[in-house]
């Protein structure tokens, strides 16, 4: 997705407040969304579900297209946000091996 998608694509979204950690302000969203794309990770800080944390990697195809992701949330009574980022070594291990299976449309 582009800038240009990304906009239109915020500019119809209602930012409503799940949890107290839950990101309404379009600023503050548009800063975090870079700050994400940079370090090619997700992260869900309890911002829809109170109680419960995520990581998630992408899997990008030959032609360098996002097409998936990998996911791992659990409740914070089990671990942390630090501890799941432990996991993402191994996620992005496995994210590299599944974007071989995302191979581009091709015409015969």
């Amino acid at each position: 997705m582009n800038l240009v998608e990304r906009r239109e694509l915020l500019d119809r979204l209602v930012l409503t407040k799940m949890t107290s950690q839950t990101i309404t302000d379009r600023k503050t969203l548009d800063r975090e969304l870079d700050r994400l794309r940079d370090k090619m990770v997700g992260e869900d800080k309890e911002e829809f579900v109170r109680g419960m944390v995520g990581v998630a990697v992408p899997v990008i195809n030959p032609d360098k297209k996002m097409v998936a992701a990998l996911v791992c949330h659990t409740a914070t009574a089990r671990k942390g946000l630090v501890e799941l980022m432990e996991f993402l070594p191994k996620m992005r291990l496995a994210s590299n091996q599944l974007s071989g299976l995302f191979v581009a449309n091709q015409t015969t």
